[in-house]
């Protein structure tokens, strides 16, 4: 009678089952087949200066949960009577805020403390089927100045997100401090895009991937290093450098110009780049994209995984000019808007290359997290 009574209950705290998206099955599958400590761990640094309320800021944070199911979502590879795995919408989950004052301590040494305690919380990780997937930490480094470290796993949310979150936070927290009533925009799950999802026209989709990669058959990778530069001593490094300002200013207002976004003016070079290393005149590689159906109403508000990679073809013309080249990408890019969610995998399946299709991604963020701050402040 206790184990039916108790089945009940569990029942009773879940508020809804559904599939999920493939890019989150991958991350599923990855993080249980390595068990890598830190896998998938998305971590974001923010000072916040000025006086702060503990007791406010938990508040704030409970409300955000709340208000939307993927903050109350755990994921579980096997679900009993269902195929496949499920992501788990609880009821309700009680958010707890650690916080520590470490304003007692040195600049230097409040740095290094931080930088230590960042990385431990990366290794811990999270358990994707109890833990809540969302960690908050406050450190107070001065009389009126913290360090915040918000960590969640990339399963539950792009990096899109992190802006539209922290929006809502600053004016849910404004709103106790005002002692006034906030009034947000509904809001729409996420649950809502994997149903469009799971409905979408699959056929039409590989059709256009098909034409799009027709008689791509030799792959256009990076130059690699031979196996007697290996012998010698090979170790990979990552370079991390910045465009200065002028060269940015150039760049945006040459996209400007040509009625192209920086992204596309950035693909565009890297392929033409990629074309002189493989002494072709049409390469492929893998670019990230937002991911969100522009069909779905308000899904740029939505929080939830929406990212997907696809492939980019640059071929180039005879006689073509570059600008020529930028438009057509831009054309291309806007005509495979509505088939971008399609699995990479799925994409790769119908070519002649299958896995070799691509070589490497190009990642290009422009998330709109300082703006988005402003707007609230």
């Amino acid at each position: 009678m206790k184990k039916g009574a108790d089945t009940m209950d569990n029942i009773k705290k879940i508020k809804n089952i559904y599939p999920l998206s493939h890019m989150q099955e991958g991350m599923l599958f990855h993080s249980f087949l390595r068990k890598e400590e830190g896998a998938y761990v998305e971590q974001s640094l923010f000072t916040i200066k000025g006086s702060l309320s503990y007791d406010w800021f938990q508040r704030s944070i409970q409300a955000i949960i709340d208000r939307h199911d993927i903050f109350r979502t755990v994921f579980l590879p096997h679900v009993p009577h269902l195929s496949g795995p499920r992501q788990v919408v609880m009821t309700e989950r009680e958010f707890h805020l650690y916080s520590e004052d470490i304003s007692h301590l040195q600049i230097n040494d409040q740095n290094e403390f931080i930088d230590c305690f960042k990385e431990k919380d990366k290794q811990k990780g999270f358990d994707l089927q109890k833990d809540m997937l969302m960690r908050i930490s406050l450190f107070k480094t001065a009389e009126d100045e913290h360090v915040c470290l918000w960590s969640h796993h990339h399963i539950l949310m792009d990096g899109w997100c992190l802006g539209i979150v922290l929006q809502e936070f600053m004016q849910i927290y404004q709103s106790i401090h005002a002692g006034k009533p906030l009034s947000l925009d509904p809001v729409r799950p996420y649950s809502t895009y994997i149903s469009w999802l799971t409905n979408r026209d699959k056929e039409t989709a590989a059709e256009y991937w098909g034409s799009y990669l027709k008689n791509y058959s030799t792959p256009s990778p990076l130059p690699r290093v031979s196996d007697e530069e290996k012998k010698e001593g090979y170790h990979r490094e990552d370079l991390i450098f910045s465009l200065n300002k002028p060269l940015t200013d150039k760049l945006k207002e040459t996209a400007k110009q040509h009625g192209v976004t920086l992204a596309t003016l950035i693909q565009a070079v890297w392929g033409v780049m990629l074309q002189q290393y493989n002494r072709t005149d049409d390469v492929v590689f893998g670019a990230v994209v937002s991911g969100r159906p522009s069909e779905i109403p308000g899904v740029e508000q939505m929080i939830g995984l929406f990212i997907n990679t696809i492939p980019v073809r640059i071929k180039t013309h005879q006689d073509e000019t570059f600008q020529e080249l930028l438009r057509r990408c831009q054309k291309e890019m806007l005509e495979a808007e509505p088939f971008t969610c399609q699995p990479l995998f799925d994409i790769q399946a119908n070519t002649a290359l299958k896995q070799e299709l691509i070589d490497h991604i190009i990642v290009f963020e422009n998330y709109p997290l300082q703006q988005k701050i402003a707007d609230s402040a």
